[in-house]
């Protein structure tokens, strides 16, 4: 009925929206009959062309295997179409078409297989080496960049053939010319790193460190590579991270960036969440100590930015766990210590008792408190049984303790006294879910310490 629709005598919005829910309701390889009938290159009704166009930029790219039996087609009707409509528009929506066709197709054919998409390919590897970064970036050209920066990460034999033919050179070059465009920037930098992989994004900061744009860019680009969310639709962790001995000397080349642009609160709060990530790749001995200083840094003089408070907690929760991959001589924690990361998290948890969100920021300050101070654990279930926190505040705390316990057994040094305790905390707030499933767990790994502790030796 819809396919029908969009080829009937109705307005030309009504063909377009008809031609739009097709693919929507019964898929791209349904659309490219809407396309045919339309009369392809020379359609009849360039409305309901328009709709198959949208909806192809939409869908295309999450083929069904049955779609894909069509997609090189309906590939073809489209650059056919391409090259005889006049309408700059009209153009354009051919080309976010066939960029969502061939991130689709790519990754189901080999290297060559089907001329559409060397096609395809070749047109956009020539815009981007002909593209002007110094004037304003169009929808467009983003769309080019991420294209070949998903076909890259789709297919291994298209990154290679992209990656011998210069692909990475030109990405590069455009980086530069760029001109603090940001927007532009961030997809140049997902595209190129999804070609060569973190050592390319570090080594750019390294030698741009001056240029604000370029480090916030590299940065979100590393978060991008090491984020553990590999569904994420811009995840990047199958790309080439490099040898893991380059790691500490990409810490100190974040950390060092984040020092030349400390009045910069955004940029320091994603700097923290990627030194956080950085740590974890690498042995304690092997941080560099301007890491550890670029983080106190940035509480310094943003310590009431919420993105640098809680990514800031997370790396200090980060360098903690770290520690214990270590030698398991204490040097970590001193350095913590000393930098004053015990204040840090007591400041936070202390101007957040009362607070309604920020759970996560809690979580992370309370861990690192109770794995720092002095009966940390225990004087954070005193505050949390005193009624000195409620509700969010409360429950992340316990949970803060409980990840902590958990991932340093040895420091329930008393688990009687914190059963004792997740008791109290389960009687008094039964109706709070989210605080009743943290007392579980803190109360199952405390009671079975607690039962190890009275069982006889063997």
């Amino acid at each position: 009925v819809l396919a029908r629709l969009s080829l009937g005598a109705d307005a030309g919005a009504a063909r377009y929206s008809a031609a739009w829910a097709v693919g929507h309701v019964a898929g791209i390889a349904v659309v490219g009959d809407v396309i045919a009938k339309a009369g392809g290159a020379s359609p009849n009704s360039p409305a309901a062309m328009r709709g198959c166009l949208d909806v192809l930029s939409e869908l295309a790219c999450y083929a069904s295997e049955y779609d894909l039996q069509r997609a090189p087609h309906i590939l073809s009707m489209v650059l056919d179409y391409s090259k005889v409509v006049t309408n700059e528009n009209d153009r354009g929506k051919c080309m976010y078409a066939a960029c969502s066709l061939v991130c689709g197709i790519a990754p189901h054919v080999e290297l060559h297989q089907l001329p559409q998409i060397d096609e395809v390919m070749s047109h956009l590897v020539g815009s981007l080496a002909h593209m002007d970064p110094s004037i304003t970036e169009t929808p467009l050209e983003a769309t080019a960049v991420e294209t070949i920066g998903r076909v890259a990460l789709l297919s291994p034999a298209w990154r290679a053939q992209m990656l011998k033919v210069g692909v990475a050179r030109i990405l590069a070059d455009r980086i530069m010319a760029a001109n603090g465009k940001s927007r532009l920037f961030k997809y140049l930098f997902w595209a190129a790193a999804a070609l060569s992989g973190l050592p390319f994004v570090i080594f750019m900061l390294r030698v741009n460190p001056r240029s604000e744009e370029i480090v916030d860019a590299a940065i979100c680009t590393v978060i991008d590579i090491l984020d553990a969310d590999v569904e994420g639709e811009w995840a990047l962790s199958s790309v080439e991270h490099g040898a893991q001995e380059s790691l500490p000397e990409a810490l100190t080349t974040v950390a060092e960036s984040m020092q030349l642009h400390a009045s910069n609160g955004l940029l320091q709060g994603r700097g923290c969440h990627c030194l956080a990530m950085l740590v974890g790749l690498v042995p304690s001995h092997a941080v560099p100590e301007i890491a550890i200083r670029a983080i106190f840094a940035a509480v310094q003089q943003h310590e009431l930015t919420n993105g640098v408070a809680s990514n800031a907690c997370g790396a200090l929760r980060a360098l903690v766990e770290c520690s214990e991959r270590g030698h398991g001589d204490g040097i970590m924690a001193k350095v913590l210590v000393e930098g004053g990361a015990i204040w840090i998290c007591e400041r936070y948890l202390e101007s957040r008792m009362n607070t309604a969100g920020e759970a996560g920021l809690l979580e992370d300050a309370a861990f690192v408190f109770a794995a720092l101070a002095d009966t940390g654990g225990q004087r954070l279930l005193d505050a949390a049984c005193s009624g000195k926190m409620v509700g969010v505040p409360r429950a992340a705390c316990i949970k803060g303790v409980f990840e902590l316990y958990r991932f340093r057994p040895h420091a329930l040094q008393r688990p009687e006294v914190v059963v004792a305790a997740a008791k109290c905390l389960a009687a008094e707030s039964p109706l709070d879910e989210s605080l009743a499933q943290n007392v579980q767990l803190l109360l199952g790994i405390a009671g079975h310490h607690e039962a190890l502790l009275k069982s006889p030796l063997p």
